[in-house]
């Protein structure tokens, strides 16, 4: 299991470099773009907003399968695998959420006893 983190481990953190990456190249690229639009161009149509939507478009994508979790399909090989993997954490938490429930009605059957307490203690 622990081979397995590691590789989900790595791929995310290829994944962050590469969405970086993305950012620190497409950051100058639009404000170079922008500035020859602008100021070298004198033209009606600003041109350069196109390149820097789709650049934009791109890290947003980027960012979303970041963060998104890989699901496996029907149709994978390992499919069957997975899911029965999956159902056992599900049995595996429900028993222990049962067994939480049944120490927590344990515990409210308990009647409280009052501490004895003698007048020359310190408190």
């Amino acid at each position: 299991m622990a081979d397995k983190n590691y590789i989900k481990a790595l791929r995310r953190a290829k994944a962050k470099k590469t969405y970086y990456t993305s950012i620190f190249a497409f950051v100058p690229i639009g404000i170079m773009l922008f500035i020859v639009n602008v100021g070298l161009i004198e033209t009606n149509i600003p041109w350069s907003l196109f390149p820097i939507g789709i650049m934009s478009a791109i890290l947003v994508v980027q960012k979303i399968l970041l963060y998104k979790k890989p699901t496996k399909t029907v149709f994978a090989k390992d499919y069957l695998q997975y899911q029965t993997e999956k159902e056992l954490r599900m049995i595996e938490f429900e028993d222990d959420m049962d067994e939480l429930e049944a120490e927590k009605l344990q515990l409210t059957h308990l009647e409280l006893q009052p501490l004895g307490r003698q007048d020359n203690e310190l408190v």
